[in-house]
């Protein structure tokens, strides 16, 4: 017997998977951000033992990722959601994405976007604009943090979690 051509942590198992309508692939309960013209596209999932690798069908968009994020359930590569935003068309769908970023946060995330819609039932879609713009200035885990401690303190908006944010950043 002869060791094969590709060393084991190079092979990547291929799995067929769909990009969604929000560029994300799931597979195995995580979810990995694509580029956004990928929405829709079959695609293949090599996974490796320590990250994973994205193409669609025909090369034409491709990501790579770890295979286990560091925050939550989702690996988004940096500037890809900017790219993903920039890229939806329409109120509506901006607002579905944007709501689903936050809800992709996990438990924390989907307990505050559900109270802040009860308590304001008219005006939660400004809040979730800056939540989401908040979130992508700070990062996912702090802005996870401060999610919690809004949640824990019942403040519900948007102003609020500004607030604990300028709070922490000054001391």
């Amino acid at each position: 017997m002869r060791p094969g051509a590709v060393p084991p942590a190079e092979y990547g198992l291929p799995y067929s998977v769909q990009v969604g309508p929000t560029a994300m692939v799931d597979f195995e309960g995580v979810r990995y951000a694509m580029p956004a013209g990928a929405c829709g596209i079959p695609a293949t999932l090599h996974l490796y033992p320590d990250r994973v690798r994205i193409e669609t069908a025909g090369g034409r968009f491709e990501a790579a990722h770890p295979r286990f994020p560091r925050v939550g359930k989702t690996s988004c590569l940096p500037g890809q959601r900017a790219e993903q935003f920039a890229a939806v068309a329409g109120a509506r769908k901006r607002l579905y994405f944007m709501r689903e970023r936050i809800l992709e946060l996990g438990p924390v995330g989907e307990s505050y976007l559900t109270e802040l819609i009860h308590a304001r039932p008219r005006t939660w879609k400004g809040d979730v604009e800056r939540l989401v713009a908040l979130l992508e200035e700070l990062g996912e885990a702090p802005f996870l943090r401060l999610l919690q401690r809004a949640l824990f303190q019942r403040l519900y908006g948007a102003e609020y979690v500004v607030a604990l944010a300028a709070r922490e950043a000054a001391s």
